[in-house]
């Protein structure tokens, strides 16, 4: 993707807003340990053993909450720039306030710098973020619910209709 900077290819091009929350679904899906247990194959069309399933969910549910501030701290970004007087608007305090939130959403550095989020350099797409933030929270209670009342949600024919009706 070209873009005005040299970041600027770290970020891919935003969705449409209303197809965040359908992405993030899918997305959660494909990376879900049962679906991966009964529809991931290997190059030899074998099912992939559970025990790599399970290696790969070890391996990197503990750090999901790490993309998740990540995307907090872009609208915890905008919104502190959005607050700063005039005067203030500066490309070193820009720089500097992009820092600062990253330590304090993020713990430090993020390995996609803030500043390379091509939303916030777009006036037509400054404030999406949020909206990605509430899909993919979105997507983790509604999977909650759903595994709530059905117990499941991989092959479960009751898990579209209830998508679809409420």
């Amino acid at each position: 993707m070209p873009g005005p900077g040299p970041h600027m290819p770290l970020q891919a091009a935003h969705l449409s807003p209303p197809l965040s929350p359908l992405q993030k679904f899918l997305d959660a899906m494909v990376d879900d340990a049962a679906w991966l247990a009964r529809y991931a194959r290997n190059a030899a069309g074998e099912p992939v053993p559970w025990a790599v399933v399970e290696a790969h969910a070890r391996a990197t549910r503990p750090y999901a909450v790490l993309g998740l501030r990540a995307m907090l701290a872009v609208s915890f970004f905008e919104k502190a720039l959005y607050e700063l007087p005039d005067e203030e608007v500066t490309p070193d305090r820009v720089a500097s306030l992009a820092d600062e939130v990253e330590a304090a959403i993020e713990g430090g550095p993020s390995p996609r710098p803030l500043l390379s989020v091509p939303h916030i350099l777009a006036d037509e797409s400054s404030g999406y973020y949020q909206g990605y933030t509430l899909a993919e929270m979105a997507v983790h209670q509604t999977r909650a619910a759903l595994r709530a009342r059905f117990g499941q949600l991989v092959d479960d024919a009751r898990v579209g209709p209830a998508l679809a009706n409420g």
